[in-house]
């Protein structure tokens, strides 16, 4: 996460009761606007590990800053880059806690569990910092919010994204469909 150094940002947007307003009414006549698209308004796919013979990770270039998806946004000028790993090698599992079919599993998603993601995780942080970086980039960064400048080895960067990572919404599951035969 980073602050933007100009107002342009739907962080801004939202801060103000008439930009929402705006926003709200252009949705509802002209089925246009911010509320028409979804909030992250790029992408990317890039491998960033040594060997890779295709992308493991999957960037999205989102307008505004919140401590949570969902949450509301920070009252700054901010925006986002999501790292997601697109083929991670950790594997969770889902158990039966009860005979009750209404006492909900016991569930483990093991992220992070294995060293390739560990790797992927922070080469991923370190890739977004060099995009922050680009001359394209340089002059809408103020500063890096989230993890932060201060946060610099491989080990701080790793706690960052223990402490920090969530699944976006569509996490699936291992278990075997079908036949391999």
């Amino acid at each position: 996460m980073y602050k933007c150094s100009k107002p342009i940002t739907t962080n801004d947007d939202l801060a103000s009761w008439w930009k929402s307003l705006g926003i709200g009414l252009q949705w509802i006549f002209r089925r246009s606007g911010p509320l028409a698209i979804g909030i992250n308004q790029g992408g990317l796919f890039t491998s960033i590990l040594p060997g890779s013979a295709s992308p493991e990770i999957q960037f999205h270039f989102a307008t505004l800053s919140a401590d949570l998806a969902g949450a509301k946004p920070h009252p700054w000028p901010g925006f986002t880059m999501s790292v997601c790993q697109l083929r991670p090698t950790s594997r969770g599992h889902v158990r039966i806690k009860s005979k009750d079919p209404l006492q909900a599993p016991a569930m483990q998603p093991n992220y992070l569990s294995t060293a390739e993601d560990r790797r992927a995780a922070i080469a991923a942080i370190r890739y977004a910092r060099k995009i922050a970086e680009t001359a394209p980039m340089r002059e809408y960064v103020q500063e890096e919010y989230r993890p932060g400048a201060a946060l610099a080895s491989d080990e701080q960067l790793l706690e960052f994204a223990k402490d920090f990572g969530a699944t976006i919404f569509h996490p699936t599951g291992t278990c075997r469909m079908g036949s391999d035969t």
